[in-house]
């Protein structure tokens, strides 16, 4: 199943293409498996920026590490420039791999403390070049200066660097193996808000100088919307929303979306504002126990009998973008305040 263009036009060949993905994990203790990922579709377009949100435990970080063959796909497909990646074996993969790149949330957890910087770069450099004994050094610095730092940081480790500046390590490392599509799991999440606008514009000039595609992670929305193009909204292993990233803030289509905009900090002091009601109440169910029908029922406020019988399928609207809402042309959602 191919999903449809957001706005409804015929959209040229995907460089990613998700179709009907799930990603199952056996639970310890028991025979109980847990569906991270349940049926999740979706396309990304070769230059383009998608976004993926949602709360902690949704799935959007399972499918991250689906594409990149980390986490159990049970079914479902993964295209990669045409070719089914979540197919390929042995050295066809190893061959592939470096065609889509991740980069984590903790650079520490993904850089070798032991490893200089210059170290941790000529490693990819090498296996792209398997003749090759070292990595020539003006490639090496070139990839600093990508990422905006200098030769001056090459003979240090990991432990030496702020922050951001392994983040910034750790994107380099992953443009070593010029990667056609780069996965970006919460990637700036864990840094101070001024160090997280520096790697978000990083991101924005590499996409536009490289030419390369990123889906970018995320549960904070208004980070996502400044980055993304088209923005995917998933609750509970499902998408519940995609859209253009105008659209999706202006007009929200799922009370999801409408929630998660609502819990965005207000850009004037409350006491200018009359209070917004909550819009979303209680936590997530179980992703190992979710609701019947339409996995969102339990925390809407216009949930009626039909959502929890029948799960809404993710269907295209006439004005553009998908749902899966039964009732997404009646509801009048709230978006983005100015």
């Amino acid at each position: 199943m191919r999903v449809a263009a957001c706005d409804g036009g015929a959209r040229a060949e995907p460089l990613l293409s998700i179709d009907r993905l799930d990603v199952q994990f056996r639970l310890p203790g028991g025979g109980a498996t847990l569906k991270a990922v349940d049926g999740v579709s979706f396309e990304i377009g070769r230059r383009e920026i998608f976004g993926l949100i949602g709360e902690s435990g949704s799935g959007k970080s399972s499918v991250a590490r689906a594409i990149m063959r980390l986490a159990p796909i049970a079914s479902g497909s993964v295209t990669l420039a045409g070719i089914r990646f979540d197919q390929l074996q042995g050295r066809d993969l190893r061959r592939h791999r470096r065609r889509v790149q991740m980069v984590f949330q903790d650079a520490t957890d993904s850089l070798d403390p032991r490893m200089t910087i210059r170290q941790a770069l000529a490693e990819p450099l090498r296996m792209r070049d398997a003749s090759a004994r070292d990595a020539p050094e003006n490639i090496v610095a070139d990839l600093l200066h990508r990422v905006g730092l200098d030769e001056s940081h090459l003979d240090r480790k990991p432990r030496g660097l702020s922050g951001g500046q392994r983040q910034r390590v750790a994107i380099a490392r992953a443009l070593a193996l010029e990667p056609e599509l780069l996965v970006c799991d919460e990637a700036v999440s864990a840094l101070d808000v001024s160090v997280q606008a520096g790697i978000i514009n990083l991101l924005l000039s590499l996409q536009q100088e490289l030419g390369i595609a990123v889906l970018f992670i995320s549960h904070d929305l208004g980070v996502v919307a400044h980055l993304a193009e088209r923005i995917g909204v998933m609750y509970l292993g499902r998408l519940a929303e995609v859209a253009t990233a105008e659209s999706l803030t202006a007009r929200p289509r799922h009370p999801y979306t409408e929630a998660l905009l609502a819990a965005e900090p207000e850009p004037k002091p409350s006491s200018l504002r009359a209070p917004r009601p909550p819009l979303i109440i209680g936590d997530a169910p179980s992703a190992a126990n979710p609701p019947s029908g339409c996995r969102f029922r339990t925390r809407c406020r216009y949930a009626r009998e039909l959502c929890a019988s029948e799960p809404p399928r993710l269907r295209p609207l006439p004005d553009g973008g998908l749902v899966a809402c039964h009732f997404a042309e009646e509801l009048v959602l709230e978006g983005r305040r100015a």
